[in-house]
């Protein structure tokens, strides 16, 4: 580049004539060939048109970005990733970029030097070459997904460093196959990629170390897209060992896959493209977390602390198996480690909020908000986890319960994180719109606008299970509840009962969730001042 500075390097392409792409190419050189990181914003150039010409710039940039990474467009701001010839040789290019209303800015990390084998690979690449032809035949007619294709390009951008782009394939692989394995939705928004995985596991055998593994994925991948965090080459290769767990389950444990035998030619495993005993670790620490914790606790990290996610899976399973100490102790070592990471600060949260419903403790509640309401989007940043949401309704609702004197304030608050989830999920999350339409009715609002949707896509649900041949009474214990409080709430008190009790009937192994969701119901009653109609929840 050459010694004039950036933002008038920049003017100078915004003032070419000729194709959007040409200039974006010409900037794209330009950086390519910079011997440091830069930066311009539009507050950088005073001429107004420069300013327009700027944002529509970086949308065409953000538009090659996707294409070449095979990720989903964000035309708003995210990472961006090239691979480019220099004249030292070819480099990868990577940056961030902001385009609103608000602001308009672009930045590039200096180039770094990669091996021409980045470039697009001929003849197939080290993965795919080690998958069974009928993994990598894998192809979706409707969309033209083919997942030899995308595993090439995960090959091409993890040898080039470009660790964002290599996180985004592996979660644009789950969602396109997810949602193939899903198959057609009821009516409304499509499911986001953590809908997907909870409709896997409710109704397609996920195994659950298995979901807490794509969520982890997911929850990564937001990093990477609206960068959040730094991604790191580590995080790639635990991000690269979910996926070829994923495609394990897809293609060999699966009862609606092809149940192969292996998921690898002969002679050809996996676990030979990633570090020694990583693909092990990963699946013990989201199984139980026990080999996680033990390294921890032996004094010998040696890789437990590799990625804050193989701390954050193990301290899930640990919180899932109730050893509340023990989840501590990974959360306490992993936040050592990666302080700011948010999945482990919001499993810190999660911990202290188990704790205080356990124990009735007002004390560990307010310890779960304060690790808890920090991780909420501020400003013009990105938004959070749909899941942040419904854990945050959760503490306020417990709280209401423990601190009647300001119960209002508490079911307030409750009813926000609810309905901010409800919204951030476009709609398809039926337990914060639930929880969504009986906090409203709690409040002394209506509910009728509120209860009627998830009426009706759980109607929708249960239709498209039955067409899928999941039987005639396909809905999971938690799916019907919804379905049946929804009814409660909208006074349609024959239909109410009868999902109620089919429902409690149906799954009489299940004596907790019936007595919690028994008492949930009672309330719902109480409010509505039609204490008398419980009998319609039978014995």
């Amino acid at each position: 580049m050459s010694a004039a500075p950036v933002p008038e390097q920049i003017a100078e392409v915004l003032a070419r004539e000729g194709a959007l792409d040409d200039r974006a190419e010409e900037l794209l050189a330009r950086a390519a060939g910079a011997p440091a990181a830069w930066s311009a914003s539009a507050s950088d150039f005073a001429d107004q048109a420069a300013r327009i010409a700027l944002r529509a710039l970086l949308a065409c940039l953000a538009r090659k970005s996707a294409q070449e990474t095979g990720t989903d467009p964000d035309p708003y701001g995210g990472a961006l990733a090239f691979v480019r010839a220099a004249p030292g040789g070819t480099v990868l290019l990577t940056g961030t970029f902001e385009n609103t209303a608000a602001a308009a800015r672009l930045s590039f990390d200096a180039p770094t030097a990669c091996a021409a084998s980045a470039a697009p690979p001929r003849g197939g690449s080290g993965i795919v070459d080690a998958l069974q032809p009928a993994v990598v035949d894998y192809w979706i007619d409707d969309t033209g997904f083919a997942l030899a294709s995308d595993l090439a390009r995960f090959d091409r951008v993890r040898a080039a460093g470009a660790a964002e782009s290599a996180v985004l394939y592996c979660n644009r692989i789950v969602e396109a196959m997810a949602r193939r394995t899903v198959g057609p939705t009821p009516r409304g928004a499509a499911p986001s990629l953590a809908g997907l995985i909870t409709d896997l596991e409710k109704y397609h055998h996920l195994p659950r170390p298995l979901k807490s593994l794509l969520h982890l994925l997911r929850s990564l991948g937001n990093d990477a897209r609206h960068a959040v965090q730094p991604v790191t080459g580590a995080e790639v290769d635990v991000a690269f060992a979910v996926l070829l767990r994923w495609l394990q389950w897809a293609f060999c444990e699966s009862a609606s896959g092809p149940q192969l035998p292996a998921l690898s030619r002969p002679n050809r495993p996996t676990d030979g493209l990633l570090p020694r005993g990583l693909a092990r670790l990963v699946d013990d620490a989201a199984t139980t977390g026990d080999e996680v914790l033990a390294r921890l606790t032996s004094g010998r990290a040696d890789g437990a602390l590799l990625s804050p996610l193989l701390a954050a899976a193990a301290a899930e399973a640990l919180l899932g198996r109730n050893l509340f100490d023990q989840a501590r102790t990974v959360l306490a070592a992993g936040l050592e480690r990666f302080p700011r990471d948010r999945r482990l600060r919001q499993l810190m949260g999660v911990y202290w909020s188990r704790r205080g419903g356990n124990e009735k403790s007002v004390e560990h509640l307010h310890r779960a908000l304060a690790e808890l309401e920090p991780l909420l989007p501020q400003g013009g940043a990105p938004a959070t986890d749909e899941d942040a949401f419904g854990i945050l309704g959760g503490v306020y609702k417990r709280l209401s319960e423990l601190e009647p004197g300001a119960a209002t304030e508490w079911l307030t608050k409750s009813a926000a994180a609810y309905r901010a989830g409800w919204e951030q999920s476009r709609h398809t999350n039926e337990y914060l719109g639930i929880n969504t339409a009986t906090l409203a009715l709690f409040l002394g609002d209506d509910v009728r606008a509120l209860a009627e949707p998830i009426r009706d896509r759980m109607e929708a649900v249960e239709a498209r299970l039955r067409a899928a041949g999941h039987g005639p009474r396909p809905l999971t214990f938690w799916d019907q509840v919804i379905w049946a409080e929804a009814e409660l709430l909208l006074r349609n008190w024959d239909a109410a009962g009868a999902l109620y009790r089919d429902v409690f009937a149906r799954f009489p192994e299940q004596v907790g969730h019936i007595a919690i969701a028994g008492a949930q119901a009672r309330r719902v009653l109480e409010r509505m001042g039609e204490s008398a109609r419980a009998e319609i929840l039978g014995r």
